[in-house]
């Protein structure tokens, strides 16, 4: 009789254990699907396994479109390099360490953005495969404020070297004339 119950138990402790799985995964999709920041999770085989709303919406390309991380960085690459490429390749790579980094990307519509990308290894899913999440958070805007900020610095500059030689040109002049009076 134990040997009898002993295959049962076994069963029915590995269907819980999958269950339990099947359903952290879904929790797991449902959360990466309805974020509203660009999130990808895909495997070292480059399928893209799920998508974030804020993915499609933000680059505008479906998983449809672009099934895998290389569809899809073709389709979003804005400098048509082999550098630009390979470097926006290895801010999605798999690896064993998280890999951080800024690329333009050329979304569908054809505007021009710059995430910030960050890849995290997952671990391994079945059939050994490795799965990673990819994020990224758009910082376009704060790139824009960045550079009007160093322009308004250069020009800030110039102004008061402008200012400083006037001033001393001025200061020179007085001098001039305060020595021509005592000399008088």
């Amino acid at each position: 009789w134990p040997l009898a119950w002993y295959p049962s138990h076994n069963t029915a402790k590995r269907l819980v254990a999958e269950r339990l799985r099947h359903q952290s995964e879904e929790r797991l999709r449902r959360a990466v699907a309805d974020a509203p920041v660009p999130i990808v999770i895909h495997d070292d085989a480059e399928r893209i396994l799920h998508a974030s709303q804020g993915w499609v919406d933000l680059s505008g390309y479906t998983q449809d479109q672009a099934p895998t991380m290389s569809a899809w960085i073709a389709s979003v690459r804005a400098e048509p390099t082999d550098a630009a490429m390979t470097t926006l390749r290895g801010l999605v790579a798999g690896g064993d360490q998280p890999r951080t980094g800024e690329s333009p990307i050329r979304t569908r519509n054809g505007v021009v953005r710059i995430w910030d990308f960050s890849t995290t290894p997952l671990g391994t899913m079945g059939a050994e495969r490795r799965a990673f999440v990819t994020m990224a958070i758009d910082v376009t805007e704060r790139k824009q404020a960045e550079a009007d900020l160093r322009r308004m610095n250069e020009g800030l500059e110039q102004r008061i070297a402008d200012r400083t030689a006037e001033l001393t040109r001025v200061n020179d002049a007085l001098k001039r004339q305060s020595e021509q009076l005592r000399e008088q």
